[in-house]
């Protein structure tokens, strides 16, 4: 297991997982919160874009805040949107407690 900096291979995998999809689907928490198409939404523990990535690419229009506190997870993220030229993502390393955004700035806050 890796210590809270660095990244687990395994853990990497199993966020990536399809199989993930069953449990939490991305379309169906758009279909039932239905965020405006310019949304600022905010993923706390969006480690490598799992519900980041989708909602970026469906809600094209919309401010993606992508906060994790493992600066790898951010890099991961950062690389896949890069690779589906997505620029309305924003990566945001996060403290344990603290978000680095203003308060009340969020339409939606996804976990």
């Amino acid at each position: 297991m890796a210590d809270s900096l660095t990244i687990d291979p395994a853990r990497v995998a199993r966020l990536r997982d399809p199989q993930r999809l069953e449990d939490v689907n991305p379309e169906l928490v758009w279909r039932t919160l239905e965020p405006r198409s310019d949304a600022v939404i905010i993923d706390v523990g969006a480690g490598v874009g799992f519900l980041t990535l989708p909602f970026a690419q469906h809600y094209p229009q919309a401010q993606l805040y992508a906060c994790d506190i493992l600066p790898g997870m951010l890099e991961l993220l950062k690389e896949s949107a890069a690779a589906e030229s997505l620029s309305n993502i924003d990566c945001r390393r996060m403290e344990d407690t603290t978000i680095p955004l203003p308060d009340q700035c969020a339409d939606l806050v996804m976990m």
